[in-house]
């Protein structure tokens, strides 16, 4: 990757991670924080449903299967850290 497109890559990140927060206080006044994660979530897993799809298709599993219980108690872990986080980013947000 180029050095002009790695910091245009980087100034877009930072123009969608701004807004969002506007988006969030703008939704915060329409719905709760518990609702708000919800619908943020499942949107997420939409997007991320056709990566999975195409690496499914890749075979590009079998590496996890051969940690599948060290892979699954970091997933629980990480999982924990951003539900936490992001519950309490909205929760402040009231």
């Amino acid at each position: 990757m180029s050095k002009s497109l790695s910091i245009f890559s980087a100034l877009i990140c930072t123009f969608i991670w701004g807004t969002t927060f506007i988006a969030q206080d703008t939704g915060m006044k329409v719905i709760g924080p518990y609702v708000f994660n919800g619908v943020r979530f499942f949107v997420g897993f939409l997007a991320l449903v056709p990566f999975y799809l195409l690496l499914e298709k890749k075979n590009t599993y079998k590496v996890i299967s051969k940690n599948k219980t060290k892979f699954f108690y970091l997933s629980i872990l990480i999982g924990l850290f951003l539900f936490f986080g992001t519950v309490f980013q909205q929760v402040a947000l009231l």
